[in-house]
């Protein structure tokens, strides 16, 4: 049975969407100052159920909320903001990756329209 879960996983973080789910791509001009990754562009998987989030860069999956169990956490890849920029060997804290989860929400209706 383990055997069977472990395969499953793997077999999860090497395939691409899944039926339902999208990508979507977030770049680091998008964000600016809150980009929270180290590389400058990423995908964001939405799954269909709208729970599971993942990050996806290259062929890698990360988990980005806690419904996300199967993935690494997104912690593995977020930047590292210095203490203090003028001093950068004195430490740092790691960025805050909460700005990609609203790229999963469903975008506002236009009022406009109805």
């Amino acid at each position: 049975m383990r055997m069977l879960l472990t395969l499953g996983t793997l077999l999860f973080l090497l395939a691409g969407c899944q039926p339902g789910e999208r990508e979507v791509v977030v770049t680091r001009d998008q964000f600016g100052e809150a980009w929270p990754l180290q590389v400058n562009s990423a995908k964001v998987v939405c799954s269909n159920d709208g729970e599971s989030m993942y990050v996806r860069i290259g062929r890698k999956l990360y988990g980005l909320n806690a419904d996300a169990e199967a993935a690494p956490p997104v912690s593995e890849v977020v930047r590292k903001i210095p203490v203090d920029p003028r001093r950068p060997d004195v430490g740092a804290w790691p960025a805050d990756p909460a700005p990609l989860l609203e790229v999963c929400d469903p975008p506002p209706a236009d009022v406009a329209s109805g």
